[in-house]
């Protein structure tokens, strides 16, 4: 098995900055569009600009992540403005696509840990941060999910097919692979030959 190398990404995310891979204008074009808020992130999953239900809940994440980080604090000056802004911008994000079950999940686990860090937190930059933290490490874990099922699902089909000294193709259906996730680094199957079959 080796590491065929990083695939086409379908979100690039830095604090402060997200951008999304228009899937509509695929195969024939490559084009990133800027996600500055709740508003352009309510737009692009709801136009099928993003698919694939692990990139369509990072993308709501992240969308009210980079809002929480850019707008101005004044507007959110507790920390239970910044829970009920949350929860409210959850609530909206999840109308974007109805029936994506990852999205709801995410967003019900990041209104817990918002709702949590306010009952707590001594300033709504506290808030702020928590969600923005948690948003961010939901990204990270999809990667590295991503990465595992990769990894450990190749090396399951070379251990019971020894047979196969070729390669392997493997048929997805719906969406799958980077285009439909966070990202991954996408693994190409290498069989071991028939010498070392035992």
């Amino acid at each position: 098995m080796t590491n065929g190398g990083r695939t086409l990404e379908a979100i690039r995310y830095n604090r402060g900055s997200l951008e999304i891979l228009n899937q509509l204008l695929l195969p024939w074009e490559s084009i990133y569009e800027a996600v500055s808020g709740v508003e352009d992130g309510h737009k692009v999953i709801k136009t099928m600009k993003v698919r694939g239900a692990p990139a369509i809940a990072i993308v709501a994440a992240l969308s009210l992540a980079v809002d929480l980080h850019n707008q101005s604090i004044k507007t959110l000056t507790t920390p239970s403005s910044v829970a009920t802004y949350v929860h409210d911008q959850l609530k909206y994000l999840k109308t974007s696509r109805p029936t994506a079950v990852n999205l709801f999940e995410a967003a019900a686990r990041l209104d817990r840990i918002t709702s949590t860090a306010a009952q707590t937190a001594e300033s709504a930059s506290q808030v702020l941060d928590a969600y923005i933290d948690a948003a961010e490490a939901m990204l990270v874990q999809d990667i590295e999910d991503n990465k595992n099922i990769g990894k450990f699902g190749a090396q399951f089909i070379l251990d019971n097919k020894p047979e196969l000294h070729e390669g392997v193709q493997v048929l997805t259906h719906c969406n799958t692979g980077s285009l439909a996730t966070a990202g991954w680094v996408s693994y190409t199957l290498i069989s071991k030959p028939h010498s070392q079959i035992s």
